[in-house]
């Protein structure tokens, strides 16, 4: 994982956990500490359009899309966003 604070967001640059151990809770571990670490307001992420449960893991967390940028032909980013407060 890794992150930038500020003093009011956490802007998530990399969750990330080994496909052999995907489905074990582990990237759900990490979301939950950072929101029990540090006391802000809101948390954004980015990750491809097209990595589905990337997607579904943000949207069970409640984050909610913010806006889609498409880079090329190949690759459309979205960008996601969890209010704390």
């Amino acid at each position: 994982m890794s992150f930038k604070l500020d003093r009011t967001e956490i802007d998530l640059h990399r969750l990330i956990v080994h496909p052999s151990h995907f489905r074990k809770g582990i990237a759900q571990s990490l979301l939950d500490f950072v929101e029990n670490t540090y006391e802000v307001k809101s948390i954004r992420v980015m990750t491809g359009s097209k990595n589905t449960p990337a997607i579904n893991f943000y949207i069970k967390n409640d984050f909610y899309k913010i806006r889609e940028d498409k880079i090329d032909e190949y690759l459309t980013l979205s960008y996601f966003r969890k209010d704390m407060i």
